[in-house]
Order: C-alpha cells, then structure tokens, then sequence
C-alpha cells in the first residue's frame, strides 16, 4: 500500500490546486490542458513507482496473492 502511495502522491497533492485553476478559467485550451496535466502527472507516478519499487518486491507480492 505505502508504494501505491508513493507513486499516486505526486498527482494528488497537485491535483486539487491545478485543477482548480483550470476550472475557474476554461476555455478550449484549458480544457486540453486538464488531460495534458493528467497524462503529465500520471507518467510522473510511473516513474516514480518504477524507480523506487524493486521488481523483486512485486513478484513476490503477485506469488502471495495467487
């Protein structure tokens, strides 16, 4: 759990703030940017869960879970 966290933390701690901003001021470019933000922010996590999960940690979680 404490890893799905560490790479989920990135976007949600940014998320309410940007989002906020881009609501409050939409137009069609904005509009694009909240996907743009998201893919941004959802890359971020995967690289921070790749670089900080051991492939090692996570074959054994999916060995226990069969």
């Amino acid at each position: 759990m404490a890893y799905n966290n560490l790479s989920t933390g990135v976007s949600g701690a940014l998320v309410g703030l940007i989002f906020g901003v881009i609501l409050v001021t939409l137009t069609r470019a904005t509009f694009m940017a909240v996907f743009i933000i998201s893919a941004i922010l959802f890359l971020v996590g995967g690289i921070v869960f790749a670089l900080k999960v051991p492939q090692k940690e996570i074959d054994a979680r999916i060995q226990a879970a069969k």
